[in-house]
């Protein structure tokens, strides 16, 4: 069990963003968390974002994941105190599927399909010279 309070509800243009106090039953120490919920996934969950916010809560402290993390995160820590819900749903996809989220082909993925950057320019032609583009396709 656990007491939520909503210090802050911000109407967001995909959504809605929650500051929120978090105190376990018991006397432990209260948790602040900024968790973002967007309308697609209160719409698809068939609930209110602010019930979708304290479920992924009650998710987070069933999980026992730590709830205070501040400061650098390695790639294994789950960022608690400021998270989307599309992000609970990529860690535990059973999240998802128990409230009849978007999925996985809702998320969206960076795949480098073109070269950028340093790697984009031609530099094995004396005719252009460094820092001339190459062509599409090279």
């Amino acid at each position: 069990m656990f007491e939520v309070f909503f210090t802050k509800e911000t109407r967001t243009n995909g959504g809605w963003m929650f500051d929120i106090l978090c105190t376990p039953e018991g006397g432990a120490a209260s948790t602040t968390h900024r968790v973002i919920v967007g309308k697609e996934y209160s719409d698809a969950a068939g609930c209110s974002a602010q019930e979708l916010a304290c479920h992924s809560l009650a998710w987070l402290l069933h999980l026992r994941t730590p709830m205070v993390t501040e400061g650098i995160l390695s790639n294994s820590q789950f960022p608690s105190n400021y998270y989307n819900l599309s992000l609970v749903e990529q860690w535990w996809p059973a999240f998802g599927e128990r409230h009849k989220l978007l999925g996985p082909n809702a998320f969206w993925r960076f795949n480098r399909l073109y070269k950028y950057g340093f790697a984009a320019e031609r530099y094995d032609s004396l005719m252009l010279g460094p820092g001339h583009l190459s062509e599409p396709g090279n």
